[in-house]
């Protein structure tokens, strides 16, 4: 799949701007995260990229991190990826050559296995 980056009324957060003098403020740049990924949702709506999967993320494990993609699902066959440059803003090497059934099973992955976990905490 083509891979972009996001628009550039969005830019990915600034990871150094989230170090100050007590250290790195893990929890302002996951909300800066979470912020950015929903803007660029809502900004997937607004261009026509509606399709149910539109705005999922798919990642991949790469070094000590991952490397993680946005889906922009349009009608038709008008798909492609944003890069989400987060942390370290991996690159996962084969992801020009994956398609898109291979993106759409690596999201199903990833929400099988939040939602196993989120069921197992519920025993606790």
């Amino acid at each position: 799949m083509k891979v972009y980056a996001p628009p550039a009324e969005f830019p990915a957060p600034d990871f150094s701007a989230h170090i100050n003098k007590d250290g790195f403020d893990s929890k302002g740049y996951d909300a800066a995260i979470e912020k950015h990924t929903a803007d660029l949702r809502e900004w997937l709506k607004t261009e026509g990229f509606t399709g149910k999967d539109s705005g999922k993320i798919a990642a991949f494990p790469v070094a000590d991190g991952r490397a993680q993609y946005m889906l922009a699902e349009g009608p038709g066959q008008r798909s492609f990826l944003i890069h989400l440059a987060y942390y370290d803003a991996w690159n996962y090497q084969f992801i020009e050559r994956l398609t898109k059934k291979d993106i759409l099973q690596s999201i199903r992955r990833d929400e099988a296995w939040a939602k196993m976990v989120a069921e197992s905490k519920k025993g606790d």
